[in-house]
């Protein structure tokens, strides 16, 4: 399989890490390198998806999120991360139709 890598690192404390899965989902972690908590986003794009509908799921909360703006994801997603804290997520495109 095709190993997980660095998608973005906006140099302020937050890397975002993706690895595309054999289903055509993307797991994807938000790392904040900082003592507080931050927020962290990243686009489809930037994690090889094409824009359209997508289920979040938290992989550690064992729940699927919802978009704090209308319940769901078209083109992005963001979350609160902890200080020195990691949230694992999958990101899975939802069949059109």
């Amino acid at each position: 399989g095709v190993q997980g890598q660095v998608v973005l690192d906006r140099g302020y404390g937050m890397q975002v890490w993706a690895k595309p899965m054999a289903d055509g989902s993307v797991a994807v972690a938000l790392f904040n390198q900082r003592d507080s908590e931050m927020g962290g986003s990243v686009s489809w794009h930037e994690i090889g998806l094409d824009p359209g509908p997508a289920t979040v799921r938290d992989l550690w909360l064992h729940e699927d999120t919802r978009h704090m703006d209308d319940g769901s994801y078209a083109t992005r997603l963001q979350r609160d991360v902890p200080g020195h804290g990691v949230v694992m997520l999958r990101v899975t495109p939802q069949e059109s139709g």
